[in-house]
């Protein structure tokens, strides 16, 4: 499931920048090259489900605005390559923070997750009677 669209990254980091991060290799086309982006946009999803999974069935029903700002910022970062500006990595470092306490349930995506399994069980346990009790052990 794609949580962003490449028109919510244009919208977010502009039509240039995502020229330059995706137009990599000659001969150049000038414009945002879909492969290269899709791709990063496919592994920011990954990256996503891998912490939502913990918590939520997937894929998602309803995505909650916040999902897709997530999954861009990771995107971004990953078009990168290891050369992130300090802001960049900021925004993808503080992305994975947040998914982070959304799966350990420390925030919550106001919508329907997993039912933890219950704990009222009633265990059984059958063995054999005690060799020491109060009785036997009164003479000590």
């Amino acid at each position: 499931m794609n949580y962003a669209t490449k028109q919510d990254m244009i919208d977010r980091f502009g039509e240039p920048d995502l020229i330059e991060l995706t137009d990599r290799v000659a001969p150049y086309v000038a414009a945002i090259v879909d492969a290269v982006l899709d791709r990063a946009m496919a592994d920011a999803d990954q990256e996503v489900d891998s912490y939502l999974r913990t918590r939520y069935d997937l894929p998602l029903q309803t995505v909650p605005a916040i999902v897709p700002r997530l999954a861009c910022d990771i995107a971004f970062y990953l078009l990168h390559h290891g050369r992130a500006t300090e802001e960049v990595a900021k925004r993808y470092q503080n992305a994975t923070k947040l998914l982070r306490s959304i799966s350990k349930r420390e925030m919550d995506l106001g919508i329907e997750e997993d039912q933890p399994p219950s704990t009222n069980m009633n265990i059984r346990v059958d063995s054999p009677a005690r060799i020491f009790t109060d009785e036997t052990l009164g003479d000590y």
